[in-house]
């Protein structure tokens, strides 16, 4: 793989330089281009060389001859002194044109490394500051966010409650009619059996014929006044005891039938059998 694309970096090279040489450019420039800028793209190599003129490029060629002892970048003009300040420099400036240089890079001096060291310092402080503040952004944000969801649920619950009461209601008011609606009907069958019995009662009363007053011997000692006080009684008092142990008494006509008995116990009663 590496083989593959060390021949394809070639063969662009070689594209590029017989490029250049067909717009006029020498061979030795064109190499010396493509070494300063690092690439072999075409647009960046003729800006390049069109940007220097022959002499310029002879005293680079010269120049770059002299061991390096620096690495320049030709955006800024800044000098590094190992590769990793180079790729620190590009990676936060974005700066790509750079270049070995025989200036040498000076050694810091006591005052401005403890000044470096300050800015350093200062940087991470103000980087710490920011980072503190955003972690109470977030820490607020996320609060917010927690209380507007449990208002949110709150919500939600407290609607499911009233639907649910609401439903509740609706049902104990069907209920409720529904009640009242059997307690009419009932009522009303039970006023249908009394008028029935009633009804039934004054047929039989109508059909059936007066009995003869019984006569009743006295005693030779019961004067005439007790007995003719006797027989103007009409009524008579009749006491029933039901199944239950319950007792009914009511007064019934001397000439009524005990059939008439019979059918006041079952309007006047309901929970007694037939008799």
């Amino acid at each position: 793989f590496e083989l593959d694309l060390l021949n394809s970096k070639m063969s662009t090279a070689a594209s590029t330089i017989d490029h250049l040489i067909d717009m006029g450019f020498e061979r030795d420039n064109i190499e010396f281009a493509i070494k300063t800028t690092n690439s072999n793209e075409i647009e960046k190599v003729t800006e390049w060389l069109l940007s220097h003129t022959a002499d310029d490029i002879q005293k680079l060629r010269e120049k770059s001859s002299e061991t390096a002892k620096s690495i320049k970048c030709e955006d800024c003009g800044k000098l590094f002194a190992k590769s990793e300040e180079v790729e620190v420099h590009a990676f936060k400036s974005g700066h790509t044109n750079f270049s070995e240089s025989t200036d040498e890079k000076k050694p810091l001096s006591e005052e401005e490394k403890r000044e470096k060291r300050l800015q350093l310092e200062a940087i991470l402080k103000e980087k710490r500051r920011e980072f503190e503040e955003q972690e109470k952004k977030d820490l607020i944000e996320r609060e917010k966010q927690r209380i507007k969801s449990g208002k949110q649920l709150t919500e939600v619950r407290k609607r499911m409650e009233d639907l649910e009461m609401q439903k509740m209601l609706d049902q104990r008011k069907r209920e409720k009619q529904e009640e009242i609606e059997a307690y009419k009907r009932v009522k009303q069958q039970i006023e249908l059996d009394k008028q029935r019995r009633k009804d039934k009662f004054a047929n039989t009363a109508v059909k059936t014929e007066p009995e003869p007053k019984p006569v009743v011997a006295n005693n030779a000692s019961c004067s005439t006044n007790s007995i003719s006080a006797q027989t103007t009684y009409d009524t008579t008092r009749i006491q029933v005891r039901l199944p239950n142990g319950s007792q009914v008494t009511h007064s019934f006509g001397a000439k009524e039938p005990l059939s008439a008995v019979r059918l006041f116990i079952e309007l006047n009663c309901p929970a007694a059998p037939e008799i």
